[in-house]
């Protein structure tokens, strides 16, 4: 009888063991199945980061562009001001100078609105206009 126990206590150990081991490998299997997809949620996030890192460096040349072609429209603005104010000038001599500086005021009140626009653009840093300009990136 004790052989029998002996056997009996060594087969529910040998199924301990067993349901031991398979709640093991089924926690392995589950862990394993987490690392996998968190590689996979990681490799997909940096997908999305070099795109947006792309997309940015795109936006700047793109924003670098513009604020030239704005500079020399600006420039030919001014050039085109000043050639109607000395015309104006030399028109305005049997007029008088008070008539000739209230009718360019307000187009130089313009320009120089806008001179100082990219002006403040061309002080700024790149940080300062990505974030003046993104949404909280």
């Amino acid at each position: 009888r004790e052989r029998e126990s002996f056997v009996v206590l060594k087969g529910s150990e040998l199924n301990q063991f067993r349901e031991e081991k398979r709640r093991m490998d089924e926690e392995f299997s589950e862990t394993l199945l987490k690392i996998v997809q968190r590689k996979k949620s990681l490799e997909e996030q940096q997908v999305m980061h070099e795109e947006q890192v792309k997309n940015r460096l795109e936006k700047r040349g793109q924003f670098k562009k513009l604020e030239a072609k704005l500079a020399v429209l600006l420039e030919a603005q001014d050039s085109k001001l000043e050639f109607i104010r000395k015309k104006q000038e030399k028109n305005a001599v049997n007029s008088g100078p008070s008539q000739l500086r209230n009718s360019l005021t307000r187009r130089e009140k313009h320009v120089r609105s806008l001179n100082g626009i990219v002006s403040s653009s061309r002080n700024s840093s790149p940080h300062d206009v990505e974030s003046a300009s993104s949404p909280g990136f």
